[in-house]
């Protein structure tokens, strides 16, 4: 089961295009989109990884960037039709 939390980081990949590994959001993005705290962001990266609704990107330098999979967009999408 996905927190609010998980869902505002896969929305906030969904509705600005990261898509590709190319399109893809570093932490400091995605804490700028959302409002939440770097530990917070790498702890949810993490999970959401593992389950398979994001993926890494390319690298920025040393910055790890993270894009929205199918089975993210398919999840965020029943989400936001209920």
């Amino acid at each position: 089961m996905l927190s609010r939390n998980d869902l505002k980081i896969l929305n906030c990949l969904n509705t600005t295009d990261c898509s590709n590994p190319l399109k893809a959001f570093t932490v400091p993005r995605i804490e700028k989109e959302t409002g939440f705290k770097t530990t917070k962001i790498r702890y949810i990266l993490r999970s959401l990884t593992v389950a398979g609704y994001i993926n890494e990107g390319c690298c920025i330098g040393n910055a790890k960037t993270y894009y929205i999979t199918s089975k993210g967009k398919e999840t965020i999408m029943e989400v936001l039709l209920q």
